[in-house]
């Protein structure tokens, strides 16, 4: 794993100002106060991605924690990470406005807010990310037609993006928008001169849609693809005797993607669901054969980092409120000092601090309380400095 370099002051206080206020950090800034999480991150690199998903494996997680327990704190690192490998990824915070029933929705999302991190930044939506690739000399476009792909409609697109040259005008705006999800038919690409393009995206080619845009990545050369979803609503609950349409569907495709990572059919992916408490299970009884494949009779005092289900304290070496407090004092220091700033026996204070904030939020959703009381406290301190 890339060593961390801790940024310039500037860029600390900024963190600091995003973590105060909301308890996450800006974007790329989650190793800033982490804790606890190195030796997860050492073996979510060297096992899932390297040892597994750069060979053209794909694999499923859901971390359980309720709120405030550093769900998307974890989220953000494993972003980070992957960007950093060169892979592509998309975040998605599952809502009822964008939830698990709907595929479609959820292959549109993949198509527009798909990042990979270029020699200029990081970039957005699938063509633009072929673009930039393609252009900095990074695509094997040879591998591209090696087999059939799930869309072929799909695969002559993107191909035609990474043909730097080829398209012009409206052509290129066309293909560009076939491969953002829009409706463009056959007849508009004949008339500028573009064929072998058909079937758009649609509620029933959604997944292959998304099949071929992770398997035409990988062979274009990229070490694969990063699915992060994050649930920030409960949107499988349900309390009468039988699921809703809704959650059994979500259910459904939910057990469609674990079967698609075991099956092969999904290439060079990882899929890491976020969720709280009680998904796993409502999904289950939605979907009895979902439970078994997230193996529902597991011993939670044994879960290891190979479980499909892993509840979010297992993933931490400061795992108890105590440790994670002292390990975040001790970041602290760290952090100051590299700003200029010497606690000069001050730990004391954020340790105190800290425990009042443990006693109002004795459960695991402690840490982004946490967090925040404590990015609070180094700013003062960074801004008394400076006066």
């Amino acid at each position: 794993m890339t060593p961390y370099t801790v940024p310039p002051r500037d860029k600390v206080i900024d963190a600091l100002e995003q973590l105060a206020t909301y308890g996450v950090p800006s974007r790329g800034a989650a190793r800033l106060l982490d804790v606890g999480s190195a030796d997860f991150l050492r073996y979510f690199e060297t096992e899932v991605i390297d040892q597994f998903v750069c060979k053209g494996g794909a694999t499923c997680k859901l971390l359980e924690g309720v709120y405030g327990s550093g769900k998307t704190h974890l989220l953000d690192l494993l972003h980070d990470l992957a960007l950093g490998k060169g892979m592509a990824v998309v975040r998605t915070e599952l809502s009822y406005a964008l939830s698990l029933e709907d595929w479609h929705l959820i292959a549109q999302h993949i198509l527009l807010r798909l990042e990979v991190r270029t020699a200029t930044g990081i970039v957005s939506s699938l063509p633009k990310a072929l673009d930039s690739l393609t252009h900095e000399g990074r695509l094997n476009t040879r591998q591209l037609n090696a087999g059939s792909l799930s869309h072929q409609g799909f695969a002559h697109a993107i191909a035609l993006i990474c043909e730097s040259g080829q398209l012009q005008g409206t052509a290129r705006d066309l293909v560009v928008r076939f491969l953002l999800g829009e409706r463009v038919s056959v007849a508009q690409l004949k008339a500028h001169g573009v064929t072998g393009i058909k079937h758009p995206l649609s509620k029933r080619n959604a997944e292959l849609v998304v099949k071929t845009v992770f398997a035409a990545l990988f062979r274009l050369g990229l070490p694969g693809t990063l699915l992060l979803f994050d649930e920030n609503e409960k949107t499988f609950v349900f309390s009468r005797p039988t699921a809703p349409k809704r959650v059994r569907l979500g259910a459904n495709l939910l057990r469609r993607l674990i079967d698609a990572t075991a099956s092969g059919t999904l290439v060079a992916t990882a899929a890491v669901f976020a969720v709280l408490p009680g998904f796993v299970e409502n999904c289950a009884l939605a979907y009895p054969a979902l439970g078994q494949r997230l193996q529902m009779d597991r011993d939670r005092r044994a879960v290891g980092w190979r479980s499909p289900v892993i509840p979010l304290e297992a993933l931490s070496t400061e795992a108890d409120p105590d440790s994670f407090l002292n390990g975040l004092v001790d970041r602290v220091a760290v952090l100051l000092d590299h700003c200029g700033v010497h606690l000069n026996g001050q730990q004391q204070a954020f340790r105190v601090a800290g425990k009042q904030v443990l006693a109002l939020n004795a459960s695991s959703g402690y840490r982004r309380a946490l967090v925040k009381r404590v990015a609070s406290m180094m700013l003062q301190l960074l801004q008394a400095d400076s006066r």
